[in-house]
Protein backbone atom coordinates (compact mmCIF):
# COMPACT_ATOMS: atom_id res chain seq x y z
CA UNK A 1 0.00 0.00 0.00
CA UNK A 2 3.24 2.33 0.67
CA UNK A 3 3.83 2.32 -2.93
CA UNK A 4 0.43 3.16 -4.26
CA UNK A 5 0.27 5.63 -1.48
CA UNK A 6 3.54 7.58 -3.14
CA UNK A 7 2.50 7.48 -6.12
CA UNK A 8 -0.56 8.95 -5.62
CA UNK A 9 0.98 11.45 -3.63
CA UNK A 10 3.38 12.21 -6.36
CA UNK A 11 0.77 12.32 -9.13
CA UNK A 12 -0.90 15.15 -7.20
CA UNK A 13 2.31 17.12 -6.66
CA UNK A 14 3.19 19.58 -9.40
CA UNK A 15 -0.81 20.21 -9.75
CA UNK A 16 -3.10 23.13 -8.18
CA UNK A 17 -5.58 21.27 -6.29
CA UNK A 18 -9.32 22.74 -6.34
CA UNK A 19 -11.90 21.35 -3.62
CA UNK A 20 -15.70 21.79 -4.28
CA UNK A 21 -17.33 21.52 -0.93
CA UNK A 22 -21.22 21.50 -1.33
CA UNK A 23 -21.91 21.01 1.77
CA UNK A 24 -25.39 20.63 1.67
CA UNK A 25 -26.75 23.11 -0.37
CA UNK A 26 -27.92 20.38 -3.43
CA UNK A 27 -30.36 17.53 -3.33
CA UNK A 28 -29.79 14.60 -5.87
CA UNK A 29 -30.63 15.83 -8.70
CA UNK A 30 -29.40 19.46 -8.87
CA UNK A 31 -25.95 17.54 -7.58
CA UNK A 32 -26.43 15.36 -11.00
CA UNK A 33 -26.98 18.76 -13.23
CA UNK A 34 -24.67 20.79 -11.65
CA UNK A 35 -22.17 17.64 -11.98
CA UNK A 36 -22.51 17.50 -15.58
CA UNK A 37 -22.27 20.97 -16.18
CA UNK A 38 -19.12 21.15 -14.39
CA UNK A 39 -17.81 18.05 -16.35
CA UNK A 40 -18.51 19.30 -20.11
CA UNK A 41 -16.77 22.64 -19.08
CA UNK A 42 -13.70 20.86 -17.51
CA UNK A 43 -11.59 21.57 -20.99
CA UNK A 44 -7.93 20.33 -21.38
CA UNK A 45 -6.65 23.60 -20.79
CA UNK A 46 -7.35 23.50 -16.79
CA UNK A 47 -6.12 19.39 -16.65
CA UNK A 48 -2.73 20.87 -14.60
CA UNK A 49 -5.13 21.47 -12.24
CA UNK A 50 -6.60 18.62 -9.97
CA UNK A 51 -10.40 18.68 -9.78
CA UNK A 52 -12.42 17.21 -6.81
CA UNK A 53 -16.10 17.35 -6.11
CA UNK A 54 -17.50 16.53 -2.32
CA UNK A 55 -21.29 16.00 -3.14
CA UNK A 56 -23.63 14.55 -0.46
CA UNK A 57 -23.42 11.15 0.69
CA UNK A 58 -26.93 10.38 -1.23
CA UNK A 59 -25.55 11.72 -3.94
CA UNK A 60 -21.75 10.67 -4.32
CA UNK A 61 -22.22 7.18 -6.35
CA UNK A 62 -23.90 9.11 -9.18
CA UNK A 63 -21.86 12.39 -9.31
CA UNK A 64 -18.80 10.02 -9.12
CA UNK A 65 -19.98 7.87 -12.61
CA UNK A 66 -20.12 11.59 -14.11
CA UNK A 67 -17.09 13.22 -13.41
CA UNK A 68 -14.84 10.38 -13.33
CA UNK A 69 -15.15 10.38 -17.58
CA UNK A 70 -14.49 14.28 -17.32
CA UNK A 71 -11.23 13.07 -15.04
CA UNK A 72 -12.48 14.99 -12.11
CA UNK A 73 -12.10 13.21 -8.71
CA UNK A 74 -14.64 12.49 -5.89
CA UNK A 75 -14.33 13.83 -2.26
CA UNK A 76 -16.29 12.78 0.78
CA UNK A 77 -17.30 15.29 3.38
CA UNK A 78 -16.53 13.42 6.34
CA UNK A 79 -15.93 9.89 7.03
CA UNK A 80 -16.92 7.37 9.97
CA UNK A 81 -14.91 5.37 12.56
CA UNK A 82 -14.93 2.09 12.58
CA UNK A 83 -15.01 -0.10 9.36
CA UNK A 84 -18.17 -2.25 8.84
CA UNK A 85 -20.82 -3.77 10.73
CA UNK A 86 -23.46 -3.28 13.07
CA UNK A 87 -23.37 0.34 13.15
CA UNK A 88 -27.01 2.44 11.69
CA UNK A 89 -26.55 5.07 9.56
CA UNK A 90 -22.57 5.13 9.28
CA UNK A 91 -20.53 5.05 6.42
CA UNK A 92 -17.63 3.13 6.76
CA UNK A 93 -14.07 4.60 4.83
CA UNK A 94 -14.27 0.93 3.11
CA UNK A 95 -17.54 1.86 1.73
CA UNK A 96 -16.57 5.74 0.41
CA UNK A 97 -13.45 3.75 -1.52
CA UNK A 98 -15.86 1.78 -2.87
CA UNK A 99 -17.92 4.48 -4.12
CA UNK A 100 -14.84 5.95 -6.02
CA UNK A 101 -14.20 8.80 -3.26
CA UNK A 102 -10.41 10.02 -3.87
CA UNK A 103 -10.38 12.30 -0.76
CA UNK A 104 -12.40 13.19 2.37
CA UNK A 105 -12.56 16.17 4.44
CA UNK A 106 -11.49 15.71 7.85
CA UNK A 107 -11.92 18.07 10.58
CA UNK A 108 -14.58 21.07 8.75
CA UNK A 109 -15.13 23.97 11.12
CA UNK A 110 -19.11 23.54 10.89
CA UNK A 111 -18.36 20.29 12.70
CA UNK A 112 -15.64 21.29 15.11
CA UNK A 113 -18.06 23.74 16.16
CA UNK A 114 -21.86 22.56 16.09
CA UNK A 115 -24.08 24.37 18.57
CA UNK A 116 -25.01 21.53 20.32
CA UNK A 117 -21.88 20.33 22.56
CA UNK A 118 -22.29 16.92 22.45
CA UNK A 119 -22.27 16.88 18.84
CA UNK A 120 -18.80 18.81 18.06
CA UNK A 121 -16.32 17.00 17.04
CA UNK A 122 -13.11 16.71 19.18
CA UNK A 123 -9.20 16.58 18.24
CA UNK A 124 -9.11 13.27 19.48
CA UNK A 125 -12.18 11.86 17.19
CA UNK A 126 -10.58 13.61 14.14
CA UNK A 127 -7.27 12.00 14.80
CA UNK A 128 -9.03 8.56 14.63
CA UNK A 129 -10.56 9.38 11.54
CA UNK A 130 -7.17 10.85 10.05
CA UNK A 131 -5.40 7.52 11.54
CA UNK A 132 -8.21 5.68 9.02
CA UNK A 133 -8.21 7.59 6.29
CA UNK A 134 -4.25 7.61 5.94
CA UNK A 135 -3.89 3.98 6.49
CA UNK A 136 -6.50 3.30 3.83
CA UNK A 137 -6.31 4.86 -0.22
CA UNK A 138 -7.90 7.67 0.55
CA UNK A 139 -6.41 11.35 0.74
CA UNK A 140 -7.40 12.95 4.12
CA UNK A 141 -7.91 16.72 3.79
CA UNK A 142 -7.41 18.39 7.66
CA UNK A 143 -9.58 21.68 8.12
CA UNK A 144 -7.87 23.93 10.40
CA UNK A 145 -8.34 27.57 11.41
CA UNK A 146 -9.12 29.93 14.08
CA UNK A 147 -12.97 31.42 15.18
CA UNK A 148 -12.99 35.74 15.09
CA UNK A 149 -12.76 35.56 18.62
CA UNK A 150 -9.09 34.14 18.60
CA UNK A 151 -8.17 35.68 15.58
CA UNK A 152 -8.96 39.24 17.68
CA UNK A 153 -7.19 38.28 20.66
CA UNK A 154 -4.14 36.78 18.33
CA UNK A 155 -4.30 33.74 19.35
CA UNK A 156 -4.73 32.55 15.55
CA UNK A 157 -0.85 30.34 16.15
CA UNK A 158 -2.45 28.88 18.93
CA UNK A 159 -5.25 27.19 17.75
CA UNK A 160 -3.85 26.02 14.63
CA UNK A 161 -1.62 24.44 16.28
CA UNK A 162 -3.93 22.42 18.94
CA UNK A 163 -5.78 21.26 15.87
CA UNK A 164 -2.60 19.94 13.77
CA UNK A 165 -0.88 18.09 17.19
CA UNK A 166 -4.21 17.14 18.69
CA UNK A 167 -5.34 16.02 15.34
CA UNK A 168 -1.76 14.38 14.04
CA UNK A 169 0.26 13.60 17.09
CA UNK A 170 0.08 9.58 18.09
CA UNK A 171 -1.00 8.17 14.56
CA UNK A 172 0.44 5.23 13.97
CA UNK A 173 3.28 4.32 12.46
CA UNK A 174 1.78 2.96 9.42
CA UNK A 175 0.11 5.95 9.12
CA UNK A 176 3.43 8.51 9.72
CA UNK A 177 4.80 6.38 6.75
CA UNK A 178 1.90 8.06 4.58
CA UNK A 179 2.09 11.15 5.99
CA UNK A 180 3.02 12.91 2.70
CA UNK A 181 -0.17 12.45 1.01
CA UNK A 182 -2.12 14.60 3.56
CA UNK A 183 -3.51 17.89 2.17
CA UNK A 184 -4.22 20.84 5.21
CA UNK A 185 -7.00 23.64 4.41
CA UNK A 186 -6.19 27.04 6.39
CA UNK A 187 -9.90 27.81 6.77
CA UNK A 188 -10.55 30.70 9.14
CA UNK A 189 -14.00 30.20 10.65
CA UNK A 190 -14.48 33.63 10.87
CA UNK A 191 -14.34 33.78 6.57
CA UNK A 192 -16.35 30.62 5.62
CA UNK A 193 -19.24 31.54 3.78
CA UNK A 194 -19.05 35.56 3.98
CA UNK A 195 -20.12 37.63 2.15
CA UNK A 196 -18.69 40.83 3.79
CA UNK A 197 -15.46 42.01 2.28
CA UNK A 198 -14.21 43.05 5.98
CA UNK A 199 -14.37 39.15 6.56
CA UNK A 200 -12.62 38.05 3.80
CA UNK A 201 -8.68 37.19 5.01
CA UNK A 202 -6.39 38.86 2.99
CA UNK A 203 -2.67 37.68 1.39
CA UNK A 204 -0.76 38.45 4.26
CA UNK A 205 -2.71 36.91 6.52
CA UNK A 206 -2.63 33.35 4.64
CA UNK A 207 0.85 33.86 4.27
CA UNK A 208 1.49 33.83 7.25
CA UNK A 209 -1.08 30.92 8.78
CA UNK A 210 0.46 29.16 5.96
CA UNK A 211 4.12 29.32 7.42
CA UNK A 212 2.43 28.04 11.25
CA UNK A 213 1.41 25.45 9.84
CA UNK A 214 4.16 24.52 8.30
CA UNK A 215 5.78 24.98 11.29
CA UNK A 216 4.09 22.85 13.15
CA UNK A 217 4.36 20.00 10.55
CA UNK A 218 8.05 20.01 10.63
CA UNK A 219 7.41 19.86 14.92
CA UNK A 220 5.43 16.53 14.09
CA UNK A 221 7.32 14.89 11.17
CA UNK A 222 10.71 14.58 9.59
CA UNK A 223 11.49 17.44 7.24
CA UNK A 224 11.36 15.40 4.37
CA UNK A 225 8.15 14.11 4.87
CA UNK A 226 6.67 17.37 6.56
CA UNK A 227 8.13 19.42 3.05
CA UNK A 228 5.43 17.00 0.66
CA UNK A 229 2.46 18.20 2.75
CA UNK A 230 0.49 20.36 0.68
CA UNK A 231 -1.53 23.72 2.31
CA UNK A 232 -4.80 24.64 0.33
CA UNK A 233 -6.73 27.80 1.38
CA UNK A 234 -10.71 28.11 1.86
CA UNK A 235 -13.06 30.63 3.15
CA UNK A 236 -15.06 32.18 0.38
CA UNK A 237 -12.90 31.46 -2.59
CA UNK A 238 -14.78 32.99 -5.25
CA UNK A 239 -13.50 33.76 -8.98
CA UNK A 240 -12.40 37.65 -8.20
CA UNK A 241 -10.07 36.14 -5.45
CA UNK A 242 -8.95 32.57 -6.02
CA UNK A 243 -5.95 34.15 -7.80
CA UNK A 244 -5.27 36.26 -5.16
CA UNK A 245 -5.24 33.13 -2.79
CA UNK A 246 -3.53 30.88 -4.83
CA UNK A 247 -0.48 33.73 -5.63
CA UNK A 248 0.56 33.33 -1.66
CA UNK A 249 3.81 31.13 -1.52
CA UNK A 250 3.31 28.10 -0.48
CA UNK A 251 -0.25 27.53 -1.09
CA UNK A 252 -0.88 24.72 -3.42
CA UNK A 253 -4.82 25.18 -4.14
CA UNK A 254 -8.02 25.88 -2.84
CA UNK A 255 -11.39 24.53 -1.31
CA UNK A 256 -14.30 26.18 -2.79
CA UNK A 257 -17.43 26.32 -0.88
CA UNK A 258 -20.79 27.95 -2.24
CA UNK A 259 -19.29 28.72 -5.38
CA UNK A 260 -18.38 25.71 -6.14
CA UNK A 261 -21.92 24.24 -6.95
CA UNK A 262 -22.11 27.53 -9.30
CA UNK A 263 -21.47 25.59 -13.11
CA UNK A 264 -20.28 29.08 -14.25
CA UNK A 265 -18.41 29.99 -11.32
CA UNK A 266 -16.89 27.09 -11.63
CA UNK A 267 -16.27 27.50 -14.88
CA UNK A 268 -14.16 31.00 -14.62
CA UNK A 269 -12.29 30.11 -11.55
CA UNK A 270 -11.01 27.30 -13.35
CA UNK A 271 -9.87 29.12 -16.02
CA UNK A 272 -8.13 31.39 -13.28
CA UNK A 273 -6.60 28.13 -11.77
CA UNK A 274 -5.19 26.63 -14.89
CA UNK A 275 -3.89 29.90 -16.33
CA UNK A 276 -1.82 30.95 -13.50
CA UNK A 277 1.97 29.62 -12.80
CA UNK A 278 2.61 26.77 -10.01
CA UNK A 279 3.45 28.14 -6.83
CA UNK A 280 6.42 27.04 -4.64
CA UNK A 281 5.80 24.01 -2.18
CA UNK A 282 7.37 26.04 0.90
CA UNK A 283 7.52 29.17 2.08
CA UNK A 284 9.83 31.43 1.99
Amino acid sequence: MEGTMEAQAQQHMDKRLVICNWKAYLGIAESVRTAEAIAESFSDSEKGCLLAIAPTNLALCRVGEIISKAGISLCAQDIDIGGKGAKTGSTPIEVLEEAGCEFAIIGHSERRHRKAPETKESDALINRKLDICLNSQIIPILCTGETEEERYRGATNNAIKKQLVGGLEGISAEAKEGIEKLIVAYEPVWAISSNRISRIPDVTEVNEACKMIRRHLYSLFVKEKADRIRIIYGGSVEPANVSAYLSVNGIRGVLVGKAGTDAAKMEAMLKAVGSGPVAQLLPS
